[in-house]
């Protein structure tokens, strides 16, 4: 299968997960285009991120070009694919093109409005987000890369608790309650793939409040880590087979989920089981691997 992936290319996003699963894929000869940022990456206001994490691309737009013609692809590129991935974190085409082009939407949650103008051009739209879901979309929930996310037993626990992301009101609140009562907590923003998985190793418990209301990628990769979560609950967990007290302790309130990581920290034995419960699931059903998997059954090539 020839495939061209389509996106924005930051160091860091949603897309660099399927690409890294598209590429470890013998069966897939993968092309990529689209704007090309760099070490440049868009949180906090815009930060740089190291250089080993950038990765080259095909077909480089400048961030000007945004809704590139296919057009303009296909006089660099050709038309020889049986498939393109768009991983629209704010970039996909301005027209259809003339082969089946698959769109993913990896930001709902704020890019809704700019989705609209994408939608009529696409022959299948998957939507990582349930509470954002429109007729016709394919449910595509985020995953973990097991390449990326992963437990290492040779590091040594110095936290109590952890949550390395975007810092927004509600987290604030729950690490600075936690401060509070004694806990260390590692709250930290633009750590990614090694980095980000060294320092969660670090700590015992891996934290998790979604914004908004969608089960976010942080669920997975927690679990994958072989971390216990404590996440506020979520709808639509149980669809994808997760049990809270088995795989995950929830919360609904800032008290309940102080209340969450301290039964954790006094009871280890049972957390740790929580945490292996999790583990085990994750790999089942919610890696990268899985997903591409799902969108190649979808499209017909598989």
């Amino acid at each position: 299968m020839r495939i061209l992936l389509l996106g924005i290319h930051y160091p860091f996003a949603i897309m660099s997960y399927f690409r890294h699963a598209l590429e470890r894929r013998p069966d897939v000869e993968l092309v990529t285009a689209g704007v090309f940022t760099n070490d440049w990456i868009p949180w906090n206001g815009g930060m740089r991120l190291p250089q080993k994490y950038v990765k080259s691309v095909d077909l480089p737009f400048p961030p000007a070009i945004l809704r590139p013609t296919w057009g303009m692809i296909e006089k660099r590129l050709g038309s020889d694919f049986d498939l393109i991935i768009n991983c629209d974190a704010g970039s996909h085409l301005a027209d259809k093109p003339p082969i089946p082009y698959a769109v993913v939407l990896t930001d709902p949650h704020v890019l809704e409005s700019w989705y609209k103008q994408v939608r009529p051009h696409a022959d299948y739209v998957f939507n990582m987000q349930t509470n954002y879901m429109q007729d016709g979309d394919i449910h595509l929930p985020y995953a973990f890369s097991p390449d990326h996310h992963y437990a290492m037993s040779d590091i040594e626990k110095g936290y109590d608790a952890s949550m390395i992301g975007l810092h927004y009101e509600q987290r604030d609140r729950l690490v600075n309650a936690l401060r509070g009562r004694g806990h260390k907590v590692l709250y930290e923003i633009g750590l990614v793939y090694d980095d980000y998985r060294e320092q969660n190793n670090r700590a015992r418990i891996g934290l998790n409040w979604s914004s908004a209301m969608d089960i976010n990628a942080r669920f997975f990769e927690t679990m994958a880590m072989r971390q216990i979560l404590v996440t506020n609950r979520l709808p639509h967990i149980n669809e994808l087979h997760y049990e809270e007290n088995r795989h995950y302790l929830g919360f609904d309130t800032l008290e309940e989920a102080v209340e969450k990581v301290e039964w954790a920290l006094a009871n280890p034995e049972q957390a740790q089981t929580i945490a292996d419960n999790g583990y085990r699931l994750v790999h089942q059903n919610d890696t990268y691997h899985h997903r591409v998997q799902q969108i190649l059954e979808a499209t017909g090539l598989l």
